[in-house]
C-alpha cells in the first residue's frame, strides 16, 4: 500500500512536469505566429485621400499648406497600441519648404483586434522669396511610427502646385 502511494505521488509529479513543459512549448509556439504585443497594420481605404487647404499669409505672400491625412489602422495584437510619431518629409527635386510642422496626431489607443481611423495634421510653409518657381507638384512622404518606435506605414502625399507670387 505504501509503495502504491509513493508511485502515485511520483506519477503525479512527473505528469505535472510534463504538463508544464508541454504548456510552455504550446504557448511559445502560439506566440511566434500570434502577436501578443500591439501590432498596428495599415488598412487600405480608397476614400482616404489627403485633404489639402492652401492659404496665403500676410502681404509677403507666404503660402501655408494645411495637410490632413486619415489613415486606418488595425491592431492585430492582444495589447493596445497607438501612433506615437508621424514625420512628413519632402521628396525629390520639388521646392524645399521653409518649415514642415506636425500640428496634430490622433494618439487614441487602438485596442486589440479593432480598426480605427486616426487623424494627422501638418502645416507646411513656403516663402515665395526663397522658393524657386519650378515644378508643378509638391511631394512628401508621411512616415507613421507606433509607441515602440517601429515604422508601421508610409504614405505619399502629393500637392498640386499653386503659382507663387513674388
Amino acid at each position: 500500500m505504501r509503495v502504491r502511494a509513493l508511485l502515485e505521488t511520483r506519477l503525479t509529479v512527473a505528469s505535472g512536469i510534463v504538463l508544464a513543459v508541454l504548456t510552455a512549448a504550446i504557448v511559445q509556439g502560439i506566440g511566434s505566429w500570434l502577436p501578443i504585443e500591439a501590432n498596428l497594420r495599415h488598412v487600405e481605404d480608397p476614400r482616404s485621400a489627403p485633404i489639402v487647404e492652401l492659404r496665403r499669409r500676410g502681404e509677403d505672400g507666404v503660402l501655408e499648406v494645411h495637410i490632413v491625412v486619415k489613415p486606418k489602422f488595425r491592431n492585430t495584437g492582444f495589447r493596445g497600441g497607438r501612433l506615437e510619431r508621424v514625420d512628413l518629409v519632402p521628396v525629390g527635386l520639388t521646392p524645399y519648404p521653409d518649415s514642415v510642422r506636425t500640428s496634430h496626431i490622433d494618439r487614441t489607443e487602438i485596442t486589440s483586434l479593432r480598426t480605427s481611423e486616426l487623424r494627422c495634421e501638418f502645416l507646411v510653409t513656403l516663402d515665395p522669396r526663397r522658393t524657386p518657381p519650378f515644378g508643378d507638384k509638391l511631394n512628401f512622404t508621411a512616415y507613421f511610427y507606433d509607441s515602440s518606435g517601429k515604422q508601421v506605414h508610409w504614405e505619399r502625399v502629393t500637392i498640386d502646385r499653386v503659382p507663387m507670387r513674388r
